[in-house]
C-alpha cells in the first residue's frame, strides 16, 4: 500500500493546477475568470492551499480535463 505526505500532495497538485493552466495558455486571472472566483484564490491553489473535492472537480472542468491529471505528479523542475 502506497504512503502519501498530506502536505507534498496539496503542494504538487497546485503545481500541477499551475502546469495544466500555462498548457492551455491561461493566465491566473483567466482560469480564475473561468471559476468564477478571483485570482488571489487561484494564487493560493497555485502555491499549495488544501481543496476539497468539490473545488477539484471546478479546476478540471474549467481546465477541460480528466481529474486525475490534477492528482498526476507534477514534472519535475
Amino acid at each position: 500500500m502506497a504512503r502519501y505526505d498530506p502536505d507534498r500532495l496539496v503542494r504538487d497538485v497546485g503545481r500541477r493546477v499551475a502546469e495544466l493552466r500555462r498548457e492551455r495558455g491561461l493566465t491566473q486571472q483567466a482560469l480564475a475568470s473561468k471559476l468564477r472566483a478571483t485570482m488571489q484564490w487561484v494564487q493560493q491553489i497555485e502555491y499549495g492551499a488544501n481543496l476539497t473535492i468539490h473545488s477539484l472537480a471546478r479546476i478540471a472542468n474549467a481546465l477541460d480535463i480528466d481529474l486525475e491529471l490534477l492528482l498526476a505528479p507534477p514534472r519535475p523542475s
